[in-house]
């Protein structure tokens, strides 16, 4: 019986057991277990929002996989079609066609690698980045309304959180994912 998956791999009931004692292991205040709950109570909230933000605004002739395509490529120019797939959590075969459609469209281009010819690297074009960022704007104009309704000292205290967790949730991903950009977990980043 598969319990969970790690790194695409199915594990056995006795080794995520493993991993959960070795997880508890690591130092536990009740005060750092009150902030985590909070932290995995509030970020769903707040990327719901900001999902539905840019569903919402997002160009309407693009579907939220091109979307999400076009959003990685910006945060990563120059990314392969692997990390794209895996992003999406596609195969190659389906993103392939979805990165041909946003070519057709002049939206992104495809690059030959210049030292290894066979691979692609993507970017955007002018006809992209303007898409996206319209998008990305309106977005945060509705969340930089919804954070002024707290008060002066609330939101200083919001912008000093954020400062102190940044670094230490890039620090993780960089770790879990060795050849990530630090850039990836930008706020562009939502999943749908």
């Amino acid at each position: 019986m598969k319990v969970m998956e790690i790194n695409g791999e199915a594990v056995s009931p006795e080794t995520s057991n493993e991993i959960i004692n070795q997880t508890s292991k690591a130092p536990n205040t009740k005060l750092a277990e009150k902030s985590a709950t909070m932290i995995m109570e509030v970020i769903p909230l707040v990327m719901r929002k900001l999902r539905t933000e840019m569903r919402m605004y997002r160009p309407a002739d693009l579907s939220i996989p091109q979307f999400r395509a076009l959003n990685f490529v910006r945060r990563n120019p120059g990314t392969s079609l692997s990390r794209v797939a895996d992003h999406l959590g596609l195969t190659l075969p389906s993103v392939s066609k979805l990165i041909d459609t946003l070519q057709e469209r002049e939206l992104l281009k495809r690059e030959i690698d210049a030292e290894n010819r066979r691979k692609v690297r993507l970017t955007l074009t002018a006809s992209g980045q303007v898409a996206l960022e319209a998008t990305l704007q309106i977005t945060m104009n509705h969340l930089t309304a919804t954070v002024s309704q707290l008060s002066k000292e609330d939101q200083l205290t919001v912008e000093k959180a954020m400062q102190i967790l940044r670094p230490l949730f890039t620090s993780e991903v960089t770790a879990l994912l060795p050849d990530a950009a630090e850039d990836e977990v930008a706020v562009g980043d939502i999943e749908s």
